[in-house]
């Protein structure tokens, strides 16, 4: 048996109430109103007794991120980290690692990106590349100024963080091709209307 202290709705009198199973019907012992206690059943269960870990005793095989010198039994699903017994963390189908199962608890996605898209380099390659087509450039200067903008303060990776100076060097060469088109159509324009001739 397993004591709970629950709240009376009714007169907000605090009982300690001795749960069997996951439900338990008491009456209150002050103003005799019926209480119906329902826990989830592996509250009564407690929680399931730890596998004992494996020493490593192959140089061949995998050991836990943890604890090196314990023998992997799973990888993290959330993460891919090697796990012995006493990290595993079974979460319905899955396993966790203790640092994903508290990502979880906490609210926090803690799992992996499976693609990380590196806008510092997309942005760099829409400024500079389209150089050698220099007429593409009216269309993607703006495009690239706009990436830089957008994709500021965006976070790229966990494992190389983002480059500013990618950013930088991208808005710098996507501000003169815009400065040279605005030459270029300005000289135009000035040339048809008979000003430049």
């Amino acid at each position: 048996m397993k004591p709970i202290r629950v709240s009376c709705g009714n007169c907000w009198a605090e009982l300690s109430v001795a749960l069997d199973g996951p439900r338990a019907a008491v009456d209150c012992p002050l103003c005799r109103a019926p209480i119906q206690v329902q826990v989830f059943p592996a509250f009564v269960q407690g929680p399931p007794e730890g596998a004992p870990a494996e020493r490593v005793l192959l140089q061949d095989e995998s050991c836990c991120f943890y604890h090196p010198e314990n023998k992997a039994v799973a990888p993290c699903d959330a993460c891919g980290r090697f796990l012995c017994a006493l990290c595993d963390l079974p979460e319905g189908s899955s396993h966790l690692c203790p640092t994903c199962f508290a990502r979880k608890q906490s609210g926090e996605t803690g799992e992996m990106p499976l693609r990380i898209i590196r806008y510092d380099e997309i942005v760099l390659a829409v400024a500079v590349g389209f150089l050698i087509f220099f007429p593409f450039t009216i269309v993607t200067a703006p495009v690239a100024l706009f990436m830089v903008v957008r994709y500021w303060k965006r976070p790229t990776g966990i494992i190389r963080p983002k480059r500013r100076w990618m950013f930088i060097t991208a808005a710098v060469f996507a501000s003169a091709e815009l400065a040279l088109w605005l030459v270029f159509l300005g000289t135009m324009v000035l040339a048809l209307t008979g000003v430049i001739s």
